[in-house]
């Protein structure tokens, strides 16, 4: 927490004038992660997710957001997003055109691979999924950032070295594929986000605790303020 708040002081107080005259259109995008769900006792919840955090976090800084998506929970004002449970890549692609033409969004935070990882589904080709996901959103919209995020860990061994291979190769892809293209963003969320497979971040081993996703907020938060967007 101390990290990311004395460079998030830094990158504010180093790089001008980061407020904003109009809120920046951010729209989640994933699976259940993106989504806010979490299970106890295993019965399944939703909740604000990292989005609550990341609005007040971003709003600490004077960069007002505004949520978009076709999906709202009502967990707290301004909650919309595109997060599916139980989605894979391929499932959350096939939707992505319709919600990009609608919203416009200026900002897409992607997280997505975790339901490909745990179902085993081609995993082989999941990474060139994703790139090719990331290339339907830019071709569609080409103002919107794209800052897509590498899987976060599970309390599994079997997953965790499934999802290694994921993140690597992920990362490899779309940096190279997309090395010209200002507007496209790989975060090791992964790492930067320091969740661990234990109680205190994950409730089930594989979805964020509160404080998980917290943490989420701030690896999002700070991949946002780097842009230094206005509108």
């Amino acid at each position: 927490m101390a990290f990311w708040i004395k460079f998030l002081l830094f990158l504010v107080f180093f790089s001008g004038n980061v407020t904003n005259a109009s809120p920046l259109k951010v729209m989640p995008m994933g699976a259940s992660i993106t989504e806010g769900g979490y299970n106890i006792d295993k019965v399944w919840h939703l909740g604000p997710g990292y989005r609550k955090d990341l609005k007040q976090v971003l709003k600490n800084f004077g960069v007002e957001i505004d949520f978009v998506g076709s999906r709202s929970h009502q967990e707290f004002e301004d909650s919309e997003h595109e997060g599916y449970s139980g989605y894979r890549i391929d499932q959350v692609a096939a939707l992505a055109p319709s919600v990009i033409l609608q919203f416009q969004p200026d900002v897409v935070l992607l997280m997505v691979g975790t339901n490909d990882v745990v179902q085993n589904y081609a995993l082989g080709t999941a990474a060139d999924r994703l790139v090719a996901l990331v290339k339907s959103i830019r071709d569609l919209s080409s103002q919107t950032h794209v800052i897509v995020g590498s899987i976060i860990t599970t309390s599994s061994p079997l997953y965790n070295a499934r999802l290694y291979l994921y993140n690597f190769e992920s990362e490899k892809k779309i940096l190279s594929y997309f090395q010209k293209d200002t507007h496209v963003h790989w975060v090791d969320t992964y790492r930067l986000s320091k969740i661990t497979s234990s109680k205190k971040d994950l409730t089930d081993g594989v979805h964020p605790t509160p404080s998980g996703y917290k943490k989420l907020a701030e690896v999002w938060a700070h991949e946002i303020l780097s842009l230094k967007l206005s509108r």
